[in-house]
């Protein structure tokens, strides 16, 4: 409290010290404008006699101005000792009463702490309402994104499927379609090394574009477990070709033969007829023809097993024995797949 009455009163003489400065200057100023004003009327012949006359009106004024400057000077320095003193008195008082002053203050101290918690709470409420609110806004437009994200992949897939049926009307109507006739050429001929046939393989475009890079695959079989093996291998191999890399183009209507000769060994034999149901042997031929669309795309397929059996349905026992095609034919079912 010392120190705060020391700056209180250092403040007072240092306005009390500009007003008094203040006040020297304006009377300095008239005393000087009144001796000027006194010479320039002086007579210009020094020795005439003085005479009486009467003081001018200039010199009457400059007076009265004088009188209200000294006046004024006083007034000032009655108001700023009535001051002075005021405020020496005030800082004894709150001296004097420095506890009560102590109190109020902390107390104006607590309730401003309070006002300030208080527009903080509520800053901080307005605060996490503002995120509830934007968090249930975000919700509500990610819900509606997604509906419309839904809407428009609907609307996609829709299209798409029309395009590929649309498509695929188009190439099941004009792709080509390659289909395999088989026709014995040779005895089956079984012998004590294995046994042989020779076949002629005619595949035929019957549809209405070229089937391009177009590649028979042929195979003999004695069990009909391999056969279908081997088949599903070709069909998957198939399946993830994009496009076969080499072969002829087979136009429409246009057959292509081909004679083919095929062996199987007596291992063969004897597994084929031990893996059987019946302990039969089955020979069998096995094909499949790989091409493409004239359109590009994955490669295209048709496969097939044909069994051989003997007229009179009499099974084959493996034993050396020679069947001409007069004894042995295809039979009429066939085990064929497309695409």
């Amino acid at each position: 409290m010392g120190k705060f009455r020391g700056i209180i009163a250092v403040l007072v003489l240092v306005t009390l010290g500009v007003i008094v400065a203040q006040a020297g200057s304006a009377s300095s100023n008239d005393s000087q404008q009144q001796g000027t004003t006194q010479g320039q009327n002086a007579p210009p012949n020094e020795n005439n006699a003085p005479k009486s006359v009467s003081p001018p009106a200039s010199q009457t004024n400059a007076g009265e101005g004088d009188k209200e400057v000294e006046q004024s000077g006083k007034q000032i320095e009655q108001f700023a000792d009535s001051a002075l003193a005021g405020m020496l008195r005030f800082v004894e008082f709150v001296d004097a009463h420095e506890g009560f002053f102590l109190v109020v203050f902390t107390a104006l101290l607590a309730v401003f702490t309070y006002m300030l918690r208080s527009s903080t709470d509520k800053l901080w409420k307005a605060g996490d309402d503002q995120m509830v609110l934007i968090k249930a806004n975000a919700a509500q437009q990610s819900i509606d994104m997604q509906a419309s994200i839904k809407v428009a992949e609907d609307a996609a897939k829709a299209a798409n499927r029309s395009a590929e049926v649309a498509e695929r009307t188009m190439v099941l109507n004009d792709r080509p379609w390659v289909g395999v006739e088989l026709q014995i050429l040779r005895p089956l001929v079984f012998t004590a090394d294995g046994c042989s046939i020779k076949l002629d393989v005619t595949i035929t475009n019957h549809g209405r574009s070229p089937a391009i890079r177009t590649e028979a695959y042929v195979e003999f079989f004695v069990s009909t477990i391999r056969a279908i093996e081997w088949r599903n291998k070709m069909e998957d191999s198939a399946r993830y070709m994009v496009a076969n890399m080499f072969g002829q183009t087979l136009f429409p209507a246009v057959p292509r033969p081909k004679k083919w000769s095929l062996t199987a060994s007596r291992d063969d034999i004897s597994a084929g007829m031990a893996e059987d149901e019946e302990n039969r042997l089955r020979p069998i031929v096995a094909y499949c023809v790989y091409y493409s669309l004239p359109t590009g795309g994955r490669a295209r397929y048709t496969s097939g097993i044909r069994e051989i059996f003997r007229i009179g349905h009499e099974p084959f026992d493996g034993k050396p024995a020679t069947f001409t095609d007069r004894e042995i034919r295809f039979l009429d079912m066939v085990t064929e797949d497309a695409t």
